[in-house]
């Protein structure tokens, strides 16, 4: 299908971008909450109560309506990866930002 295509040449891209040394990953297992503020936001919340925010580079209208996962074999989620949603559908992950409390 075109669509899936167009999409899969996109997270390609975007993960050639991305050098590890500069990326930010969170480890999966101590992520204890999100949190999605509008369709470009997303905060993480980790165990040790440090919160993270995530601003998309596009705006997601799907985060509305749709829980959403990730794809983590590393047990990580990082900056610029794809993340998939409920109700079918992906959208990119911008880069995670510590939030001063």
């Amino acid at each position: 299908m075109k669509v899936g295509l167009g999409y899969a040449a996109l997270f390609a891209m975007a993960a050639a971008s991305i050098s590890p040394a500069h990326a930010t990953c969170l480890n999966v297992k101590q992520i204890r909450d999100t949190k999605v503020t509008d369709v470009s936001t997303i905060y993480f919340e980790m165990k040790n109560r440090k919160v993270y925010r995530n601003a998309l580079p596009v705006a997601c209208n799907q985060l509305k309506f749709s829980a959403f996962g990730w794809h983590a074999r590393s047990g990580q989620v990082c900056d610029k990866q794809a993340i998939r949603l409920d109700r079918g559908g992906s959208c990119m992950l911008g880069k995670f930002e510590p939030v001063q409390q």
